[in-house]
């Protein structure tokens, strides 16, 4: 499986988007992502898979310091899959994850 190493950044407390990919090319993905916000963390397993048309999202083996500080979903736009998250608080929210994409 092709593992990606990626990142991304939201701020503030609107959705955005963590990562896409190929709803042509792959099925589906499994995440581990780390979000970060001053000095608290919250780590989890998210994974994703898809018929072509909707987006299925499953998150667990969540575990944090202080709160939760995203809630995650998943969409299909313009043939991408993507991760979506809205961060819990203003700031800077800084995402972190490992993925592993599943060919169709």
């Amino acid at each position: 499986f092709p593992v990606t190493i990626g990142s991304a950044t939201i701020n503030g407390t609107s959705i955005g988007n963590v990562h896409q990919f190929s709803a042509a090319t792959y099925r589906a993905a499994r995440y581990i992502i780390t979000v970060t916000n001053g000095t608290d963390y919250h780590t989890m397993h998210i994974v994703i898979q898809h018929d072509g048309t909707n987006a299925d999202i499953i998150q667990f083996a969540s575990i944090f310091d202080n709160a939760e500080l995203a809630t995650y979903s998943s969409d299909i736009s313009g043939g991408n899959v993507r991760l979506r998250a809205t961060p819990a608080n203003a700031g800077t929210n800084t995402f972190k994850f490992n993925v592993e994409l599943i060919s169709v």
